[in-house]
């Protein structure tokens, strides 16, 4: 993935952008612009997918069901997932 990525809804509608890429604590550290007009409700996932035969990485929202949406400036806490190369080690 890379700065200037987009960001998707489950229905393939562009809903935002990544801003920039980075690591706090050893960790990932994303940071994305969304469009105005989208509310993402706070239960919502988010997913790293490949979007075209060049290996270019989009996320994926998949919005959830809570009243309570994110907000400006909000953290949104997502745990990678192994893959199954990962598992089998």
């Amino acid at each position: 993935m890379t700065d200037r990525s987009k960001i998707y809804d489950n229905d393939g509608n562009e809903i935002g952008t990544v801003l920039c890429i980075g690591t706090f604590d050893s960790k990932a550290l994303v940071t994305v612009r969304f469009d105005n007009k989208v509310a993402i409700p706070i239960d919502s996932e988010f997913s790293v997918f490949t979007a075209s035969l060049l290996g270019d990485k989009s996320i994926e929202v998949n919005y959830g069901h809570s009243l309570k949406v994110f907000t400006n400036n909000d953290t949104i806490y997502e745990q990678a997932e192994k893959s199954i190369f990962q598992s089998i080690e």
